[in-house]
């Protein structure tokens, strides 16, 4: 009696397992969970990829990270490669200061282009004309603002560098005129002569056609020629006293 309510007992128990036991093992099921739990990894994986790859144009974290770092590297680039142009500015710079080089010729001309006159022998640019009947003030503002032979940075000459235009030769005129074109007598120099015309020093006057200085006062009207470049001229701060032009 017990013996069979002990087998009855196993069998039920053993049915009850089997039948328990088939949702676990049922291979529809499996496979079917496997397809849901692959489809879900593969779908996950390519959903995370395109994720990724979506987060390399956005702020995906791993895709993004490693794109933006490749990609900040050539933007970082693009300031150096535009730096480039930088270097290029620089020769064109070193270009540019080709193109004023010049070095003093005691053997040398005047070399005429155009409206300016180069002096080899001091590498002075000279304007070949020279505009009459200016005040200082208005003779300064015209050499500060002309624009000729492709310079803007004309001035008034000091006394010494206008000696250096004079022939010196003891032949009249003291300017040569197959060089310069001379309208009237005295042009502006920015040098003073030490002496006061109301509130304004006075400077000296050059006579193109004279050939000596003299003091002027800046309010009375002369004759303009610009000058450009440096040169390394005695400065005529005598030009008061001394009043010949040439030694």
């Amino acid at each position: 009696m017990y013996t069979r309510l002990i087998l009855v007992s196993l069998f039920v128990l053993s049915g009850t397992v089997s039948c328990s036991s088939s949702p676990i093992d049922t291979p529809d099921a499996g496979s079917g969970g496997a397809a849901s739990s692959g489809g879900s990894a593969s779908g996950g994986a390519s959903g995370g990829t395109s994720a990724g790859s979506g987060g390399d144009d956005s702020s995906g974290s791993t895709g993004g990270s490693v794109e933006s770092g490749a990609g900040g590297e050539p933007s970082g680039g693009a300031p150096a490669a535009g730096g480039a142009p930088g270097a290029g500015g620089q020769q064109a710079g070193a270009g540019g200061a080709e193109q004023q080089t010049c070095t003093p010729d005691a053997t040398g001309t005047f070399v005429v282009d155009g409206d300016v006159v180069l002096d080899e022998k001091t590498c002075l640019s000279w304007m070949k004309t020279n505009p009459t009947g200016q005040p200082y003030a208005d003779a300064v503002a015209h050499c500060e603002g002309l624009a000729l032979g492709g310079y803007d940075d004309w001035r008034i000459p000091t006394a010494g560098e206008v000696v250096s235009i004079f022939k010196c030769d003891g032949a009249w005129p003291p300017i040569d005129d197959t060089v310069f074109t001379v309208s009237g007598d005295g042009i502006w120099t920015s040098t003073e002569t030490g002496t006061i015309a109301g509130d304004l020093p006075k400077v000296c006057g050059a006579g193109q056609s004279s050939g000596q200085f003299y003091d002027f006062g800046q309010v009375g009207a002369q004759n303009t020629r610009c000058v450009r470049g440096t040169a390394s001229l005695p400065e005529r701060t005598d030009c008061k006293t001394n009043t010949q032009i040439c030694p």
